[in-house]
């Protein structure tokens, strides 16, 4: 009787590990760098806007002020390349459409940010991981993938991923909306 239930315990023990960390596994893959920018820059303006946390990933009180410090640490390494004072917005402001475009190629079109991105992205779910718990993070994966398709079918609104492919027109709006022009 004794083998028989053990024998079980360990069957059943495999069946959830095995199934755990492939769940795990897949939201692994998920977790890149532009859902991170979507995640802190959705959820820093909806605190912004609202001064609440909306949908909360699972914070407790005592948890969001360290939450939302860390958010705006990653809110400003992403942007950081884009931001009023960066490179690239001093020559979008110092030049016509054609050597703004040029900058924006500068900085986004070699892959160089992008892979800066990716870092970033993947120490910004570690660090959620370890200072919230994986519970936490997944539900953060989970929202920062609904907040990518979402961006995808509503252009105009929330923040924009800077994409080597974008078009005159396109990268032209990205400047303007990050280096805080008037339209």
């Amino acid at each position: 009787m004794i083998d028989y239930s053990l024998s079980r315990f360990l069957k059943v023990t495999t069946l959830v590990l095995q199934f755990g960390l492939v769940g795990y596994g897949s939201a692994q893959e998920d977790r890149d760098g532009s859902l991170a920018y979507y995640f802190v820059s959705n959820t820093l303006m909806s605190f912004n806007l609202t001064g609440q946390i909306e949908p909360n990933p699972g914070l407790d009180g005592s948890d969001i002020e360290e939450f939302l410090s860390i958010l705006e640490q990653y809110d400003q390494l992403f942007n950081q390349d884009f931001s009023a004072g960066s490179v690239f917005c001093r020559r979008y402001l110092e030049s016509s459409e054609i050597p703004s475009t040029e900058a924006f190629d500068l900085l986004f079109s070699d892959g160089v940010w992008e892979g800066k991105v990716k870092r970033l992205g993947e120490n910004f779910w570690r660090e959620l991981e370890e200072k919230f718990g994986s519970r936490l993070m997944l539900r953060a994966v989970a929202q920062a993938s609904s907040f990518a398709k979402d961006r995808e079918t509503n252009i105009q609104d929330g923040p924009v991923f800077p994409r080597a492919d974008f078009s005159l027109s396109e990268r032209l709006e990205f400047g303007k909306r990050h280096c805080q022009l008037e339209n």
